[in-house]
């Protein structure tokens, strides 16, 4: 230890922090190098249940025999989701998570403390980032923010100070059943709503810490005990454990007798009814099913759960590491009334109170600040003539804070789901670029592009042979699909993300900005690319602004449930060579991906026209396709010929046209269905002539 901290203050300091917190309920911060992290250990007041969480195990640090050791890997840290611990020591001393930050930080009970190993030295580096990024900004900003406010200490080698108020706060009061009045009031709305007919949705969504979970166990407590049999689902089994202890926890409460069984899945009997843990694909028709952590599932998922059930109760956690921002309960409401409820059928309730530690926590107000949790839009006058600017990552994350809570809370709340990743990404991947439209200083739309190198021949080779690497999605999946790396040589850049303020939304922002990004980087890169979930909206979104869908992905977006496209615009003349060289077994490929995935006919009608400009139908093609509409010539005769123009049908066509001339192609056309593909073939022929 530096004789600047001498080990007796470090102790008489920590002692100190962690009586304040168990007075206040409020959770301490402890920010420590190494050897002030050793003090804290040797003086065995790391009390209770805690958690070690780092990029790898820690090495040479002994931890009490009650410490979980976990790594940055999201298979290891979602262990913590739905727990409570005493302590978490993180270790962002080399690498860091945003994500395992804001996961292990809120596992803290109240009265408990998060202590924070660093190097004041050496900023730790993202951990998905390589050697070009900016170093350490995210943690700087939960440094600043931690010490902003009470309840912390601070010792490393270059800086030493505290900040302790032990005066006590009481805690809430809270009955031996509920635990704020909110969690009482969220579980008697639930309790009404299962009563009434019909109205078959309600949501659940608050910040973590506000008794979700135990409401949730409550209501299902109440369900066995009417003689209800009860689902429960969520995202990993280990996510729903919590919704059983406080199941178990209600029925001890009242007196009731119940069978617990483990196994492979967990479920509890009580008198004649059960409540039992199922995947969500399958839960049982016309059943009353609780899905915690409903972020977690696609909204597909969701609504195709909620129109084959009796009743669902629905939780979400808004922010935090799971969390999926405010745009979750509305996008899913908006999805249940497309798939037909209405709007009196679906309850919202948001329960406010904290309940795993008190209000006013400097912890949770210092997570909220540094990952812009509670970022709310601006106010904006209608985005009339708004002004282009480019913003570097350095830049934004040294720049106008109002900048960055514009920028960032455009984008949070026109995504589906949001992650404190996200903003280590927008600020520290000195690979990438942000653009915006401003209208009174206020970003109305935001662009953030990711550059992609040439690959070097080594690793172009490797590519074709199926190797990955990290940064290189659209030119890899590219020169795979078309077995040429010519693309590879070349200099390209990714829309990450692309969104516009959902209030100025259908206004062209959007593709204004797409416009002046292509000007902006015409000079620096040879093509532009995205990779988005496939629906027909978004597909025609690129479709419009001149890209070519060129690929789907393998698997479906986790949490959309669709399947990923990339879409690809040459910038340069090289690159438009090698598009028109390559452009047939792209095509060919695409095509048998939409025959073969159940890709909609909207969307494949979008990809099809995207590659109309690139075909130009023979004559002789032509001729042959005559004959199948105008006379008896079976289609698979024409098979080939109707392949090689489709493209260039398909920009005369709408989506239900389309589907039926796919319908010639795969062979499922017969009788009203082939004279109705005749007739569509007839007409769009007519317009090629």
């Amino acid at each position: 230890m530096s004789s600047r901290h001498p080990t007796r203050v470090v102790e008489e300091e920590y002692a100190r922090l962690l009586d304040a917190a168990s007075r206040r309920r409020h959770r301490g911060v402890a920010i420590v190098d190494r050897p002030a992290l050793n003090v804290i250990l040797g003086s065995g007041k790391l009390l209770g249940e805690g958690v070690y969480i780092g990029p790898h195990r820690p090495a040479g640090l002994e931890f009490p025999a009650n410490t979980l050791e976990l790594t940055f890997s999201p298979h290891s840290f979602r262990k913590l989701l739905g727990s409570t611990v005493d302590f978490v020591v993180y270790d962002a001393r080399m690498r860091y998570s945003s994500d395992a930050l804001a996961a292990s930080a809120d596992a803290v009970r109240g009265g408990g403390v998060f202590v924070f190993l660093v190097d004041p030295g050496n900023p730790p580096r993202h951990v998905s980032l390589g050697p070009g990024s900016v170093r350490g900004v995210v943690v700087g900003r939960f440094i600043a923010a931690a010490t902003r406010r009470a309840l912390h200490i601070r010792f490393t080698s270059t800086f030493s100070a505290s900040n302790i108020l032990p005066d006590p706060v009481a805690p809430p009061a809270f009955s031996r059943e509920f635990w704020s009045s909110d969690q009482k009031q969220a579980f008697n709305k639930i309790s009404e709503w299962l009563g009434e007919p019909g109205c078959p949705v309600f949501i659940l969504h608050s910040r973590r810490g506000r008794g979700k979970s135990a409401c949730l166990g409550y209501v299902v407590a109440q369900l066995l005990e009417d003689g209800v049999n009860t689902w429960v689902t969520a995202p990993d089994p280990s996510n729903a454990s919590a919704v059983f202890q406080h199941v178990t926890r209600r029925l001890e409460h009242h007196g009731r007798r119940y069978e617990l069984t483990r196994g492979s899945r967990l479920r509890i009997t009580c008198g004649g009814a059960s409540a039992s843990y199922t995947h969500m694909d399958e839960a049982p028709d016309h059943a009353f099913v609780v899905v915690d952590e409903a972020s977690g599932f696609s909204v597909n998922r969701l609504c195709s759960l909620v129109n084959r059930s009796r009743k669902v109760v629905l939780a979400a956690t808004t922010y935090g590491y799971e969390g999926s921002g405010r745009s979750f309960p509305l996008r899913l409401a908006s999805a249940l009334r497309e798939s037909g409820l209405s709007t009196r059928n679906i309850q919202l309730y948001e329960p406010t109170q904290p309940i795993r530690y008190a209000e006013g926590d400097p912890l949770e107000e210092a997570l909220s600040d540094t990952f812009l949790f509670d970022c709310q839009p601006p106010r904006v006058s209608g985005g009339s003539n708004p002004v282009f600017a480019a913003v570097s990552p350095s830049e934004l994350a040294s720049g106008d804070e109002h900048l960055l809570r514009g920028v960032y809370s455009v984008l949070s709340h026109a995504h589906y789901r949001n992650q404190p990743d996200d903003l280590s990404l927008l600020l520290e991947d000195g690979n990438s670029s942000v653009y915006t439209l401003l209208s009174g200083g206020d970003p109305v739309a935001v662009c953030r592009v990711k550059f992609e190198e040439p690959m070097g021949e080594a690793r172009a080779d490797a590519v074709l042979r199926g190797a990955s690497f990290p940064g290189g999605l659209v030119s890899e999946r590219l020169s795979v699909r078309a077995q040429n790396t010519g693309l590879a040589s070349m200099r390209g850049a990714t829309v990450s993300r692309i969104a516009v303020d959902p209030r100025l939304q259908h206004r062209g922002l959007g593709s204004s900005l797409l416009e002046q990004v292509q000007s902006q980087l015409a000079s620096h890169v040879d093509w532009l690319g995205c990779s988005f979930s496939l629906n027909p909206k978004v597909a025609s979104f690129w479709r419009r602004n001149g890209f070519f869908l060129l690929a789907l992905s393998v698997n479906r977006d986790t949490y959309l449930g669709s399947l990923s496209a990339i879409c690809f615009k040459p910038l340069s003349e090289r690159s438009r060579a090698w598009l028109h060289s390559h452009w047939y077994r792209l095509y060919e490929l695409m095509l048998a991906e939409i025959e073969s995935r159940g890709v909609d006919p909207e969307s494949a009608a979008q990809i099809l026209k995207s590659l109309s400009p690139l075909c130009t139908p023979e004559r002789e093609w032509l001729k042959v396709l005559e004959r199948v509409s105008e006379w008896s010539l079976l289609p698979r005769f024409a098979y080939q010929e109707l392949r090689k123009t489709l493209p260039a049908l398909s920009s005369k066509l709408t989506a239900a046209e389309l589907s039926a001339i796919i319908q010639l192609l795969t062979g499922e056309a017969t009788g009203a269905r082939l004279d109705r593909a005749r007739r569509v073939l007839r007409t769009s022929l007519n317009t090629l002539y």
